[in-house]
């Protein structure tokens, strides 16, 4: 993929996303943007569902799609879901709520990293690399934390199951540099 394609790819999820979180904030609306952090899947979702079904009635009445229609759609069921949450008189969410501090990142946020650097690895093999070796430090670094607090001994194979394979994707991926 071309660096214009993977732009048009963030530029479309952005866009669902945008009118997937206004139809929300009319919807059920959030205090604070810390909040809607933890509605982002599903404001996406919305986003998907909202323009899945307006862009199918768009084409049975025999507008045609194209990149205007769908723009034109999206910012529709934006301007809508903004309208329904002034309607139903929401108050623009503040940034944080008071005393709110940022935990410590979880086994499963650093997974979830290293698992979008090695699907990264599809376009730029040294970050799949990269990626791989962090898991592998990850996985091991979870199985010396399961087997301090006695943990059974299938979820500490399971985690060095993982580290091998993840070992050996790095090294496939180094050799194919």
């Amino acid at each position: 993929m071309t660096v214009r394609a993977l732009a048009g790819l963030a530029i479309l999820n952005l866009a669902i996303l945008g009118a997937g979180a206004s139809v929300l904030w009319g919807v059920r609306g959030w205090r604070w943007w810390t909040e809607f952090l933890r509605f982002i899947g599903v404001a996406y979702l919305v986003g998907v569902a909202s323009l899945t079904v307006l862009l199918t009635l768009e084409i049975v009445l025999g507008i045609p799609f194209g990149p205007a229609t769908f723009l034109v759609s999206a910012t529709a069921i934006a301007v809508g879901g903004v309208l329904a949450g002034v309607l139903r008189g929401r108050s623009r969410p503040g940034f944080r709520p008071p005393g709110w501090r940022l935990g410590p990142p979880s086994l499963v946020a650093a997974a979830f990293a290293a698992a979008i650097g090695l699907f990264a690895g599809f376009w730029f093999r040294w970050l799949a690399a990269a990626a791989a070796f962090g898991l592998v430090l990850l996985m091991i670094g979870a199985a010396i934390l399961r087997a301090r607090v006695d943990d059974e001994r299938r979820n500490i194979m399971a985690d060095l199951t993982l580290a091998l394979c993840a070992a050996v994707t790095g090294v496939v991926q180094v050799l194919t540099i």
